[in-house]
């Protein structure tokens, strides 16, 4: 049961949702929680559309989510905003498997084309490899951080953002979805 006025503790609430049916019917479920049963201010709410895969067949972001935004268009509380979507992102896996954290490579500031072409001076095959795969993982991040400030940006939410769950944002979550193979 939730505590009388426990809403008014967040500026505002941030819904992800996938794009699987699973996905889209559990962000329906967590926003009509909020609305109904936590009474927070349909204001408050905002959904990113994370892991999103686009397809020219699909058409725009509507038709990938076509639960979440027929439920948006019957309850005229929920705004949904298509253009505050994150594609899926191989970053992570990548980051994962190798071993380095997202903070990690933001701050690492090594200059690997310097350390490609010492590499390549000494004849060490391994440091040239080390370089090219650190290399890699410095634009993979640094677009991911690209695409995801713009979702941030088309949320709306007048909140400074430092980290990734800002003070004064709560983050609904949905269960988690099952592993693509």
């Amino acid at each position: 049961m939730e505590e009388a006025g426990s809403h008014d503790r967040f500026d505002y609430y941030v819904v992800p949702a996938t794009q699987s049916d699973r996905g889209q019917i559990e962000s329906i479920t967590t926003i009509r929680t909020l609305l109904d049963k936590v009474g927070a201010d349909p204001d408050r709410i905002r959904v990113v559309l994370n892991m999103v895969t686009m397809h020219k067949k699909n058409g725009p972001v509507e038709a990938v989510f076509p639960h979440l935004f027929a439920f948006a268009d019957q309850d005229r509380r929920v705004k949904i905003n298509p253009k505050c979507a994150i594609p899926s992102l191989d970053v992570f896996s990548l980051l994962a498997t190798s071993g380095r954290s997202w903070q990690d490579v933001q701050n690492d500031k090594t200059d690997y084309d310097v350390a490609f072409a010492e590499a390549m001076a000494s004849g060490d095959e391994v440091g040239q490899d080390v370089a090219l795969r650190n290399q890699f993982l410095q634009e993979l991040v640094a677009q991911a951080q690209n695409l995801m400030n713009r979702a941030w940006t088309e949320l709306d939410i007048a909140v400074p953002v430092n980290s990734p769950t800002a003070r004064g944002v709560a983050t609904a979550e949905a269960a988690p979805e099952p592993a693509q193979g």
